[in-house]
């Protein structure tokens, strides 16, 4: 006859403990990959919808665009010449934004954190400002995209 070793409670608690935690991380690690994995053609962004229905609702901020060239931001994305998404020192990295300036809306996203200058809220890449028409710093529009 084979006698199982003994266990002790507090062992046997911790090792529950450490399978929790690891199925856990397992699920978020699925959930994140199958959100980054999604498409992001135009058919994947037309059930993203501002957070708040009315521009009138919106944020106000003034903003500037992106001057100094980096290739990698703070975010660990690189940033190419089309890259469009904004600086910012508090929104976490990837938080989906609508920024509107003169009658045009973007989608974008936050890519890169650390600090703005001190008279600006956000920092545009040059991509976004060039599909803004955006040009010095000037206030814009902003709000959470949610979809």
């Amino acid at each position: 006859m084979v006698r199982a070793p003994h266990v002790s409670p507090t062992l046997a608690e911790r090792e529950l403990a450490l399978v929790g935690a690891a199925l856990l991380g397992i699920v978020v690690a699925l959930a994140v990959a199958h959100r980054v994995g999604g498409s992001t053609t135009n058919a994947a962004t037309a059930d993203v919808r501002p957070v708040l229905s009315s521009l009138a609702a919106w944020n106000t901020a003034l903003a500037e665009p992106r001057t100094a060239p980096r290739r990698r931001s703070a975010c660990g994305s690189v940033l190419a010449a089309g890259t469009l998404g904004v600086g910012h020192p508090v929104l976490p990295c990837g938080a989906k934004l609508f920024i509107a300036f003169h009658g045009r809306r973007v989608l974008t996203q936050v890519v890169d954190r650390g600090s703005v200058s001190s008279a600006s809220e956000f920092q545009l890449t040059p991509a976004l400002a060039r599909e803004l028409g955006f040009h010095g710093r000037q206030a814009i529009r902003w709000t959470f995209a949610r979809g």
